[in-house]
């Protein structure tokens, strides 16, 4: 992201929410978020390490980070999806 390129939450409110982040147990939590010099900066009590993160990942998510020109961050993780595992009964 460039120099012009800033983070921002609307005015009315003070820190970006819908963002969780995982350790390595994967126990996603919500995250204390807030931003800090173009960046958006994550802890929480419960996860000392975190290793994956997710914004806006939620069937109907409150969204609330936005970039200086108003366009909204779109929903994403950043763990690997584990792909299903396929079924015994499945037909080959």
């Amino acid at each position: 992201m460039g120099a012009n390129k800033q983070l921002m939450s609307p005015e009315s409110i003070s820190r970006p929410l819908s963002v969780a982040i995982a350790g390595a147990d994967g126990s996603f939590v919500w995250a204390d978020a807030k931003i800090q010099d173009n960046t958006v900066v994550l802890s929480s009590p419960v996860v000392k390490d975190p290793v994956a993160v997710r914004y806006a990942w939620a069937n109907n998510p409150i969204c609330n980070l936005y970039n200086k020109e108003g366009l909204p961050a779109s929903p994403f993780r950043t763990d690997a999806e584990t792909p299903a595992k396929p079924s015994e009964k499945s037909v080959k």
